[in-house]
């Protein structure tokens, strides 16, 4: 028996076919039926990830079904997995799905439940979705649950310690935009949803060097530059080379701005920059942040060796993930004397290590690689921001 990173128990006679035979010691067979084997580590089954292409990673084992499926109540994004006697008892969707054939009963609206009329706005969440608690369901009638987006800009203040933001102007001062800071004070009400142009402030005629830039204008005040977007790891591939680092690439929406313009964008003249990292964990679907309050990528000659300040303390927070990155150059497969074709993406690693530490190396969970994760945590997605650590964001009316 072995715990995944969520401490959720993976044992192997519930997985007999998949478990000790093929694959080493503590892996898990994708398809014991196909000739290619394809093993991943067994703390990535049921991780919420699908790892395998049969998707065999997500299934519940031999004689258990999956319940509570994406329930807040519940936080597990991916449910749980339980024997088929115990669903009535553990499982909340289905906790008084045997009621629905009794008279004066309404069904929930996204659980299998049903409930008595008379338990509607009664302060307990019999559904087990909140349909019931919903003050225009008096006889629910409009059978929706409100969604709520984990990871809203204001929850992620709350978590990250109620960071104060003092609301002033001042910034670069310079006619044309070098970042997102300086499009935010030109348009306070700017919206995230779009990509902006910038000019590199190193020119000495600005309006001949532009750069497309991507902007989170909410979090602590916003005027954070995204340097890094990975939110759709599934399908974006990041093993790329040298030059394409250097240069800065794009796929399927995510993207890498490129060495070179980070060099640039770390070096200004105006102050010093700090670093935010947002991520999602697969698991309970919630965002987590990692801040930094220096960073520094100096140029190609000195192969992008990164500077990285303190983290800032945050007890929700798992520890730094950037440990093995401080103070170190920036490789890629093509300059790394290890072969690294698999899941080595480009990062601050020593010429010698596949960086399997990176946020940039393979979505996917592979032979003992536990697939892309924050020090021991499975992540769904990631974004790296910049912001001149003395910005004063605008006040928004």
């Amino acid at each position: 028996m072995i715990q995944n990173i969520f401490n959720v128990e993976i044992v192997a006679s519930d997985y007999p076919l998949h478990i000790g035979k093929r694959c080493p010691q503590n892996q898990f067979d994708c398809d014991p039926a196909s000739n290619k084997i394809h093993c991943i580590p067994l703390s990535s089954v049921r991780d919420c990830i699908k790892d395998c292409d049969n998707g065999a990673d997500e299934s519940c084992g031999v004689n258990k079904v999956v319940c509570d499926v994406g329930l807040k109540s519940s936080n597990l994004q991916c449910g749980k997995c339980v024997s088929a006697e115990l669903i009535y008892s553990q499982c909340i969707d289905k906790k008084w799905s045997n009621l629905c054939n009794e008279p004066d009963v309404v069904k929930c609206a996204s659980t299998d439940n049903c409930i008595h009329v008379d338990w509607v706005n009664d302060g307990e969440d019999d559904c087990g979705d909140g349909s019931d608690e919903n003050p225009c369901l008096n006889e629910l009638s409009c059978n929706e649950v409100e969604s709520e987006e984990k990871g809203n800009p204001k929850e992620i203040e709350q978590q990250f310690g109620n960071k104060q933001v003092i609301k002033q102007t001042g910034h670069s001062g310079r006619d044309l935009p070098c970042d997102c800071g300086d499009i935010l004070l030109a348009n306070p009400h700017a919206s995230s949803k779009f990509a902006y142009t910038a000019f590199d402030w190193r020119c000495s005629n600005g309006s001949a060097c532009p750069f497309k830039v991507f902007c989170d204008f909410e979090l602590f005040g916003g005027g954070w530059t995204k340097i890094m977007q990975r939110i759709h790891p599934t399908i974006s591939h990041f093993n790329r080379t040298w030059e394409e680092y250097k240069k800065g690439f794009t796929d399927k929406g995510d993207f890498w701005m490129g060495n070179d313009r980070l060099h640039s964008m770390s070096t200004s003249r105006i102050c010093a920059n700090e670093l935010l990292i947002r991520m999602k964990i697969a698991k309970e679907n919630v965002t987590i942040l990692a801040h930094y309050d220096h960073f520094f990528v100096d140029d190609q000659f000195n192969s992008y060796r990164l500077t990285l300040g303190m983290l800032e303390q945050n007890p929700l927070l798992p520890p730094d993930g950037m440990l093995f990155a401080r103070n170190t150059v920036f490789t890629t497969w093509d300059h790394r004397t290890t072969r690294c074709i698999e899941h080595g993406g480009g990062w601050w690693a020593s010429a010698d290590n596949c960086a399997d530490f990176a946020l940039t190396a393979s979505f996917k969970a592979q032979n003992d690689y536990p697939g892309l994760h924050w020090v021991n945590t499975r992540i769904s997605s990631v974004e790296m921001m910049l912001r001149p650590k003395l910005y004063v964001p605008p006040v928004k009316q």
